[in-house]
């Protein structure tokens, strides 16, 4: 069966428009009612919250801290194993250290 012609269980709350996911319809919610961009809309990687890019990056640090991977080698703290392993070759060209 065609998407086209799919159920649209998700009703929105504000104008009753029918969505087949409940991210479509969270979607359309934010950006016609809220005035929020989807695109800067984002979840926690950790948790249920939700909010704009900053918000979400405010409470990541504030309530998921410990989770964090600091470099051993300067300042620099990732959420990310890669994005560990791409700034130590970017700012230390070691490839040599396992992140852990």
């Amino acid at each position: 069966m065609s998407a086209h012609f799919s159920s649209r269980p998700f009703k929105c709350a504000e104008c009753s428009q029918g969505f087949a996911t409940l991210t479509k319809q969270r979607k359309h919610e934010k950006e016609k009612h809220k005035g929020i961009a989807y695109k800067k809309w984002r979840r926690c990687d950790f948790c249920e919250f939700e909010g704009d890019t900053r918000v979400v990056q405010r409470h990541v640090i504030s309530k998921h801290a410990d989770m964090m991977i600091h470099c051993m080698l300067c300042k620099h703290k990732t959420m990310l194993r890669i994005s560990m392993q791409r700034h130590m070759v970017k700012a230390h060209n070691r490839t040599d250290i396992i992140i852990p």
